[in-house]
C-alpha cells in the first residue's frame, strides 16, 4: 500500500525488483530537498521519517512500516506527504496518492 501511494504521488521506489517489508525508500521529485520535507512533515505532522545515507543524504525519503503499522498510519503519511509538496509548490492532485493506497487495501 505504501508503493502504490509514492507510485500515485509519481515517486520511483529506491527498490522496485527487491522492496523491503519493513521499509519503503524513495526518490522525491527534483529540484525537492528530501531533507527540507522530512523537516517539514517531521514539524507538521508529528511523523518521523527516515532520510537517505551517504550519497543519497538529501535525495532519498525512508517510510517504516515495521511492527505495528495499520491502514490509517500509511494514509496519514501519504496524506501527509501530499499537503506539504502542494506547500513546496509542487502541486498534485489531493487524494492521488491516499486514493492509490485505498484502492490497494480494496483490492486484499
Amino acid at each position: 500500500a505504501t508503493r502504490a501511494g509514492l507510485a500515485g504521488l509519481g515517486f520511483p521506489p529506491v527498490a522496485d525488483a527487491h522492496p523491503s517489508p519493513g521499509v519503503t525508500g524513495f526518490f522525491p521529485e527534483q529540484p525537492i530537498d528530501a531533507e527540507q520535507l522530512r523537516k517539514r512533515i517531521r514539524e507538521r505532522h508529528g511523523m518521523s521519517l527516515a532520510g537517505g545515507q551517504g550519497p543519497w543524504t538529501g535525495k532519498v525519503i525512508r517510510i517504516g512500516h515495521m511492527g505495528y503499522c495499520d491502514a490509517a498510519d500509511i494514509i496519514a503519511v501519504i496524506g501527509a506527504l501530499e499537503l506539504e509538496l502542494r506547500t513546496l509548490g509542487f502541486a498534485r492532485p489531493l487524494g492521488s496518492g491516499t486514493s492509490a493506497v485505498l484502492e490497494s487495501f480494496a483490492s486484499e
